[in-house]
């Protein structure tokens, strides 16, 4: 039962992530853990701690409920209402890029877009 807890954990995250068009470079980037640590994670291998899962979860905009499979309506609108086809993929990759950045950072970024855009 544990052991099929953990292999169902691993796979919401693969299936959160794959929705999100991130890589798992990216999203181990995004929640300070190394590749192949998530990798582990999402084939079953390892437990993370609540700290790591809290971390994915807000990288991937799902709840710990969603996470453990708690909800499997949620589950289901989110996939429709999250494909490619309703959802700027590219914009979603700038908004985690500047996510976690410091407010001149995110600053001098719209000045950048703005003077390219022009």
């Amino acid at each position: 039962m544990e052991n099929e807890l953990i292999k169902r954990i691993g796979r919401q995250i693969k299936e959160a992530r794959m929705r999100q068009k991130m890589t798992q470079e990216e999203l181990a980037e995004e929640t300070e853990i190394s590749t192949s640590f998530l990798g582990m994670i999402e084939r079953g291998q390892r437990i993370p701690s609540l700290m790591t899962i809290s971390k994915i979860c807000n990288s991937l905009n799902i709840s710990v409920d969603e996470l453990l499979g708690l909800k499997p309506e949620i589950l289901k609108e989110r996939k429709t209402k999250y494909s490619a086809g309703n959802k700027d993929v590219m914009l979603e990759k700038v908004i985690r890029l500047l996510k976690n950045k410091k407010d001149d950072d995110k600053e001098l970024a719209l000045k950048i877009l703005k003077k390219l855009f022009r």
